[in-house]
């Protein structure tokens, strides 16, 4: 098959499929990604056998639905409406490889998603110390 890449919705989904690339013998023609940064997920980002994968951070969403939830309670809905904005980002970490894959970027780094470093050794420390 003609298959160049999978992004899947969980990282054991992600780490099946890659396994299943590799046994395929298309282990070098197909990128894989996931979604969850377990750990095993991270390693495989470090060791090249995934691309990336994304934190989908439960304390962040739902914290900030909890937090509005009271701020309504306490402030009252009209309120509530008038001040809170209409978008709220409860954004999650994304754990890639060395990222400075663009060569236009050389100059300016700093437009670089990590610096052109890789997340992963240290969005797993912090994962292992039970931080994040």
């Amino acid at each position: 098959p003609d298959l160049k890449a999978g992004f899947l919705h969980n990282d054991d989904m992600a780490l099946a499929a890659r396994q299943v690339v590799e046994n395929a013998g298309l282990g070098d023609q197909v990128k894989i990604g996931g979604i969850d940064a377990m750990s095993p997920a991270i390693d495989a980002v470090t060791s090249g056998r995934l691309v990336a994968t994304a934190r989908n951070s439960a304390p962040r969403i739902h914290g900030a639905a909890v937090l509005l939830g009271w701020y309504a309670a306490t402030v009252g809905m009209d309120e509530a409406r008038a001040n809170v904005p209409g978008f709220l980002l409860a954004d999650g970490p994304a754990i890639t490889s060395a990222i400075d894959s663009n060569p236009d970027l050389a100059n300016e780094p700093w437009k670089l998603r990590g610096y052109g470093r890789s997340t992963a050794e240290g969005l797993r420390w912090l994962q292992d110390q039970l931080i994040f």
